[in-house]
């Protein structure tokens, strides 16, 4: 009850009421009169809920309520039909889908946000209800109802499907296509047989009323036979018939495709087509059905019956004082105020009228004074007609049957190209309006359809007729050719002081971005959407092209090769600084100010992330989170970069600790961001782990959760076919547990708990997925290898390098030359396989080392680390073979002066080595010491720190 009474609420305080059978509006009273009605459903259904006079009641509350667009309620109508008393009719899924796909129509209108597609199009949901309707028809044949059913279908098939966008007005009295004219024709025809079968049906109907063994007393039942004679049987079907018949007829005479231009004062007589009786009879019957009805029906439905009927008669050629009798009242109103399609049919009645009586000239005559009148001026829809009717009268008064591309020409074109555009509405018609692009849509495709198949000579053509040839080019891919060759035309002229045409250029600009985006072409697209949006910022569509821009610089980024980089990089700055400096209302521009942010970021901008993001205050979740994990992000990639340069790490890492805390609290407020605030809480622990807060580190670590089998990965990537640009690149639950992974190892090593280790390992290598686990490992590989080596400085290889070699670095040396082998596309292949013949060698397994170091020397015989990796492994495996060690003594003594000063480490490596190995195989022992000073007069550090005190230890062994 509460449900319902609160919907109801919503229905009687809609701005648009329910509407009448005839499309036009119910009272206040009577809406009102129903939401009473349906309360009284729920306290007295089970006592009379089955009569017929309730259930067509039932029928009209849920029209009410879908024209009111409460699809909430319909669909808890829909599931639980008791509450209204519907549970016993058998009709009630099929009326409700009825009511809810006209509340999804009533919805498609109702946001009309310039440059904002609607979530559902309109024609499509158009559709979607004559569909619903013919499922209700067709699956409840035998109900006594479907009289009313099929004319509620015969209505909609006139009064929306063929209004909808001025079809039926066009096709009357426009330009319009034979496509056009066929789907018109199509309607009527199916709504003619809909009449027909529902007058068939209600005599059924009343019959079985006057059959029924109550009727007599019944005084509802009465009721009921006298309202289906009166407003069915005697009105609206009749109107419905008639209406149908005559927009029939009007659409075959324009489906005659001998004529590419239509006449707009055809009459029957001057119809070359073979149904010409056809059209003479369905005009006649017309307005015979209608012309009684002019003073039985409501207002407007009385002046559409009178139009139609006055406008069946002119077309079949009748007396022309009858006719402007009839028109004239309607067309010149007592108010001023209306401004519905009657009125304008009748007007433009009254000029076919007047070229019957005079000539062409005075048609446009009359269409010129109906074109300065307000209530014309004020509606797109009555602009474009009247300049429709302009441009086929000046053609006939020219008796032009098809384009000549001529100068004189551009002057019957002009009520087109220079049209205006008010955002109103007809009368009787709420919610048909049409944008300013729809309207340029709609003249293109007139001014197509007044042109040629093929134009020799574009370039003699009128710029507004060569756009919108291109544009109906356009969807052809393989007219593409032709339709640049008519843009390039229309870009390379000067229309600067065209007052006919001011919009020509941006439109032909965004028309050539999208042909070459279709064509590959994106860097091309880029910039010319980019030279719209600047040059042209008033036109509707220059915003979109904004960010449509940058979200292809963000694809051309992302795909550059490393010598395209910095063109990208800069293509991609302009188009992001372009959206926020030129369109900071469009609901991008946080995105925007985003993606500038991490483009700044890869760029090592950290000051200039900072400045990008406190300049955005607006956001908005999610966006707000997507700011807080970029300043995380510039926080860490900061803190990195101190940690390898070797700068003093303190007091940046407590700064980025700072902000990796402030900035989780946008995070907190986002608590659907998971994968954020996870990350963020990864970032607090590699704060502390610099820090050398080993145990605050782990701690973090280990309170995390993060489980791989119901987390999402959802990575926004831009797309070149939209104007959307995406979230900023968001890091993978797989890579996240790998980092998890990573900063607990490394926690553990600083508390030298190594006994813990080898399970992060162990987790490391068998759950996460290789492609995010490759980059931890790696990183692993090379800090293991690092302090590894620097133990070997220390001193030789002993038992635990050796063991921790073999428990840890060749496990994981050993996985990522698995994974890397297997991506054949990838380039560190050859440094991979020296770590892992480093971690052989370093474990004592020199002959599984061996194989290795001879295809790195094989690619690349300079190269000194695994030159000398070859010669300590020949020698490690026989050390008694004298040839190993001259090998290893003659690769030493081949390091030049260039060498040392070109790769320092491995000059003073292989000294150490060479000393060792003479150290530990006990030969020529006595030229250790001598050695090493002779060392010292090339460098007094003997290499720095980390050699000297090896050599050191060697020198006093032999002292």
């Amino acid at each position: 009850m509460t449900r319902i009474h609160r919907i109801i609420q919503k229905s009687v305080s809609a701005s648009n009421p329910a509407r009448s059978w005839q499309g036009g509006l119910i009272p206040a009273g009577w809406s009102v009169f129903i939401v009473l009605c349906s309360v009284l459903w729920s306290l007295t259904a089970t006592s009379w809920a089955q009569t017929l006079d309730d259930r067509l009641d039932r029928e009209a509350f849920l029209d009410g309520l879908g024209r009111s667009g409460v699809i909430d309620v319909l669909e808890t109508l829909e599931n639980d039909p008791a509450i209204i008393g519907a549970e016993m009719d058998p009709a009630w899924p099929q009326l409700t889908a009825v009511a809810r796909a006209r509340a999804i129509l009533t919805e498609s209108a109702r946001d009309t946000t310039p440059g904002r597609v609607p979530a559902v199009d309109r024609t499509d949901a158009i559709s979607a209800l004559l569909d619903a309707q013919r499922r209700l028809i067709a699956e409840n044949g035998s109900d006594l109802r479907v009289a009313r059913w099929q004319g509620d279908l015969a209505r909609d098939l006139l009064f929306l499907s063929g209004a909808d966008a001025g079809l039926d007005l066009a096709v009357e009295f426009g330009i319009s296509s034979l496509e056009q004219a066929q789907h018109l024709r199509d309607m009527a025809a199916e709504a003619v047989d809909l009449a027909d079968q529902a007058l068939y049906a209600l005599d059924d109907w009343i019959l079985e009323l006057e059959d029924d063994p109550a009727y007599e007393t019944d005084i509802d039942l009465q009721a009921l036979r006298r309202r289906l004679i009166t407003a069915e049987k005697n009105q609206r079907l009749p109107f419905l018939l008639g209406t149908a018949r005559y927009l029939w007829a009007v659409a075959t005479v324009r489906c005659d495709v001998t004529r590419t231009v239509q006449n707009p004062g055809w009459t029957i007589v001057n119809t070359d087509t073979d149904q010409r009786e056809a059209i003479g009879n369905a005009l006649a019957e017309a307005r015979d059905l209608l012309r009684p009805l002019a003073a039985a029906l409501p207002a407007p439905w009385q002046h559409q019956a009178a139009v139609t009927a006055a406008l069946a008669d002119l077309r079949l050629d009748a007396e022309l004082d009858r006719i402007t009798n009839a028109l004239e009242p309607i067309a010149t109103p007592v108010s001023v105020d209306e401004s519905g399609s009657a009125r304008l049919r009748a007007s433009l009645g009254l000029a076919v009228a007047s070229a019957h009586a005079d000539s062409p000239l005075a048609a446009i005559t009359s269409i010129n004074r109906l074109a300065a009148q307000s209530w014309v001026r004020s509606n797109p829809l009555l602009l474009l007609l009247t300049a429709d009717n302009h441009v086929l009268w000046q053609l006939q008064a020219d008796e032009t049957p098809d384009w000549v591309a001529n100068v004189e020409n551009v002057a019957a074109i002009q009520p087109l190209v220079a049209l205006d555009i008010y955002q109103t509405e007809f009368l009787d018609r709420p919610g048909l309006s049409i944008s300013r692009e729809t309207q340029d849509s709609l003249v293109d495709r007139r001014l197509s359809m007044l042109m040629p198949p093929v134009l020799d000579k574009p370039e003699d053509w009128p710029s507004p007729l060569l756009l919108a040839r291109a544009q109906a080019l356009a969807g052809r891919p393989e007219s593409h050719p032709q339709a640049m060759t008519m843009l390039e035309i229309v870009l390379h002229r000067d229309d600067s002081a065209s007052t006919m045409a001011p919009r020509l250029r941006p439109r032909a600009l965004y028309l050539t971005a999208a042909i070459q985006l279709a064509t590959g072409e994106t860097d091309r697209a880029v910039s010319l959407l980019l030279e719209l949006a600047t040059e042209y910022p008033m036109y509707e569509r220059a915003p979109m092209a904004a960010y449509h821009a940058a979200a292809l610089a963000l694809v051309l980024h992302r795909t550059a090769h490393a010598s395209e980089q910095a063109d990208a990089e800069s293509r991609l700055e302009h188009a992001l600084s372009t959206c926020l400096d030129r369109y900071p209302a469009h609901e991008h521009h946080d995105r925007a100010a985003l993606q500038l942010a991490t483009l700044a970021l890869h760029r090592q901008e950290y000051a200039q992330v900072a400045t990008i993001l406190a300049a955005v205050p607006r956001y908005g979740a999610p966006d707000s989170a997507d700011a807080a994990w970029l300043r995380i992000k510039a926080a860490l990639h900061r803190l990195r970069a101190a940690e390898e340069s070797g700068a003093s790490l303190d007091d940046i890492a407590r700064d980025s600790l700072e902000t990796v805390r402030d900035a989780r609290q946008a995070l907190v407020a986002t608590p659907d961001d998971d994968v954020l605030f996870v990350a963020s809480q990864l970032a607090q622990a590699e704060c502390h782990l610099l820090l050398r807060e080993p145990a605050e580190a782990l701690t973090v670590l280990e309170a995390l959760a993060i489980d791989m089998t119901t987390a999402s990965d959802a990575r926004a990537e831009p797309d070149a076919a939209t104007a959307a640009l995406p979230r900023p690149a968001r890091p993978t639950v797989a890579e996240l547990l790998a980092e998890q992974v990573y900063l607990s190892i490394r926690s553990l090593e600083q508390l030298n708990r190594d006994d813990e280790i080898d399970a992060w390992l162990s987790r490391l290598l068998s759950e996460i997925p290789a492609e995010q686990a490759g980059s931890v490992v790696d990183n692993l590989m090379v800090r293991t290898h690092e302090r590894l080596h620097a133990q070997e400085l220390e001193q030789p290889l002993d038992e635990p390098i050796v063991a921790e070699a073999q428990r840890r670095m060749v496990p994981l040396c050993e996985w990522l030359w698995r994974i890397r082998q297997a991506d054949t596309g990838n380039q560190s292949t050859s440094a991979t396989r020296y770590y892992l013949a480093e971690g052989y060698r370093l474990a004592g397994r020199y002959r599984d080392a061996l194989p290795h170091y001879e295809q790195l020397v094989a690619d690349d015989p300079r190269a000194m680390l695994p030159l000398f990796g070859l010669a300590e492994c020949r020698y490690r495996i026989d050390p008694s073979d004298p040839e190993s060690f001259r090998a290893f003594s003659t690769l030493n003594a081949q390091l030049s002066d260039d060498d040392r000063g070109q790769y320092p480490d491995v000059y003073w490596l292989s000294e150490l080595r060479l000393l060792r190995i003479l150290d530990s195989a006990q030969r020529n022992t006595a030229r250790i010491a001598p050695r090493i000073r002779r060392l010292r007069l090339t460098d007094p550090h003997l290499g720095g720190p980390r050699y000297e005190e090896a050599f050191l230890a060697l020198e006093r062994k032999y002292e």
